[in-house]
């Protein structure tokens, strides 16, 4: 009963922040647009900044957009390994679309520092003003979302976390153009017409920064890789102490997958072992993993005793996942 309330409130969750990923989606076409334009009126380094970072979040969220899609598409359940890697896909490719548009903005705006230009911060505060009202809008709606659901998944959070920090920045964007007009009028040109690549490079360096993680974090999950001699000497030492418990040991797959430690047995059993008995094999044995594996995601495939040769060896019975033959797949967590 309460697997099946889960499953409907996951599923809700998917549906609700599809949705949402949407609206943000197409919103962000008539963005681009607005921020290029006003990018060429103002010659403003800071809204050239905001503009790329549109820019990547629309390669991000048609990514989320496709993920999302083949999730409500399939009995994600029935089938939990699911379309995972494509969230972390469109993670990484905003990391690396967005490094060397950082770090070409951080050059750009250096030298507007040392020469700064004429910007028009009226404009600039136009668009920025839009950006926030849309921004605004879709962080109470992702939390809304966050409040509706008890366990949100790591997508939604990394979509309130983006949205709410859209929302400070433009905040803090305005504040700055107000104070930059105002030092202009006040004449203090020097001052305020570098207010404009000064902001434009705290923009850029926090995209390097966070593009680096995304693209190193994201890299990890990825890329799929053996575990160790030594954690697999580990798995077969649980299965020496549950020997009892089966009847014969097909194959062994194991692999890791960033900090997640996936490991699925294909166990044989008798023909008149009840699933109850198996589920509580399988929780034993998953009690057993987790003192030596964090982050463990595990099951048991169950077979029929006939299904594979006796005794096979053990070098024989040990797969590694890297290469593909594992149907396991990770689970993971825009402007």
């Amino acid at each position: 009963m309460k697997r099946a309330i889960g499953q409907e409130l996951a599923s809700g969750e998917l549906a609700q922040l599809y949705r949402m990923i949407q609206v943000g989606f197409w919103t962000l076409w008539p963005m681009l647009a607005l921020f290029f334009i006003s990018s060429i009126l103002t010659d403003s380094s800071t809204i050239l900044a905001i503009m790329i970072q549109f820019a990547a979040s629309i390669a991000v969220s048609l990514f989320a957009l496709i993920t999302l899609r083949a999730a409500l598409n399939q009995n994600i359940f029935n089938f939990p390994y699911g379309a995972g890697k494509l969230e972390n896909f469109s993670a990484f490719l905003q990391g690396a679309l967005l490094i060397p548009s950082a770090a070409y903005l951080i050059y750009c705006s250096t030298l507007r520092l040392i020469t700064p230009g004429d910007v028009s911060y009226g404009l600039g505060l136009i668009a920025v003003s839009i950006s926030l009202l849309r921004g605004a809008y879709l962080w109470w709606w992702v939390s809304s979302l966050m409040r509706r659901f008890p366990f949100p998944s790591p997508l939604l959070q990394s979509y309130y976390v983006d949205y709410k920090w859209a929302a400070i920045s433009d905040v803090g964007i305005i504040l700055a153009f107000i104070l930059a007009s105002l030092l202009l009028r006040w004449g203090y040109p020097g001052l305020g017409l570098r207010v404009d690549p000064l902001l434009a490079i705290l923009i850029a360096c926090f995209l390097l920064q966070n593009s680096i993680v995304l693209v190193v974090r994201n890299f990890r999950s990825l890329v799929d890789l053996p575990l160790p001699e030594a954690d697999q000497l580990k798995i077969l030492q649980v299965l020496a102490q549950r020997h009892e418990s089966y009847e014969n040991i097909g194959t062994i797959y194991s692999r890791s997958s960033g900090k997640t430690r996936f490991i699925e047995l294909e166990l044989a059993f008798q023909g008149d072992t009840s699933l109850e008995t198996i589920d509580t094999l399988r929780r034993t044995m998953e009690v057993d993993l987790s003192r030596s594996f964090q982050n463990l995601s595990f099951r048991i495939i169950p077979l029929q005793d006939a299904q594979i040769e006796k005794d096979p060896p053990i070098t024989a019975s040990i797969s590694q996942g890297a290469d593909g033959d594992s149907p396991a797949e990770e689970d993971p967590a825009n402007r």
